[in-house]
């Protein structure tokens, strides 16, 4: 879907869920490189969006940093991380920001095209924050797509009968750990 968006959109703001940090298994580094050059190509923007970072400066999450700040604003805190990774694999595409754009809203840390001039950089968000509903500092666009791209409980339900009519497949069961050790008193979320 991230593929598709970045070639079917010109001249426009990709968002994408997440961190530009590339040479995880979730996020391989030619994968990412294709992405950014995909659009780079169209004339499109890359903005990551970040509800939770494990990125920390001077022994803080680097989304406190901005805490006190008034909305809106965005912090490059690109030098201040970047060390942070000297010789492993892992890369990062886009340069780190922390973002805070709404006035009730959270701090996010924001990645951007790295390729992109700094004055790019903050004309693509303050496109974004004009042209979408950023209430809780957090993109509507981005946040529908969350909603969309979810499996209700009948929906997952409606998919497994039509794979067990259509194909004859058996469902197992998955097992509850928690019931297994705790018998009848092993309550969970978990199916039975």
């Amino acid at each position: 879907m991230q593929s598709l968006a970045c070639s079917s959109i010109s001249d426009g703001i990709v968002l994408l869920d997440g961190s530009l940090t590339s040479g995880t298994p979730d996020n391989p580094t030619a994968y990412l490189e294709g992405l950014l050059a995909n659009s780079r190509e169209r004339g499109n923007t890359v903005i990551a969006f970040s509800k939770d970072t494990r990125l920390c400066y001077s022994g803080r999450k680097i989304t406190r940093l901005l805490e006190k700040a008034t909305p809106p604003c965005m912090l490059n805190i690109d030098r201040l991380v970047g060390p942070q990774f000297p010789s492993t694999p892992v890369r990062l595409l886009g340069r780190v920001y922390v973002a805070k754009i709404a006035r009730q809203g959270l701090t996010f840390r924001v990645d951007i095209d790295r390729r992109l001039q700094e004055e790019e950089a903050h004309r693509a968000m303050g496109r974004l924050i004009g042209s979408d509903l950023v209430e809780q500092g957090y993109p509507e666009t981005l946040r529908l797509a969350h909603i969309l791209s979810t499996f209700t409980a009948s929906e997952v339900l409606a998919v497994q009968r039509h794979l067990k009519i259509t194909y004859g497949l058996r469902l197992a069961p998955r097992m509850s750990f928690r019931r297994a050790l705790f018998g009848p008193y092993g309550t969970s979320t978990e199916a039975s």
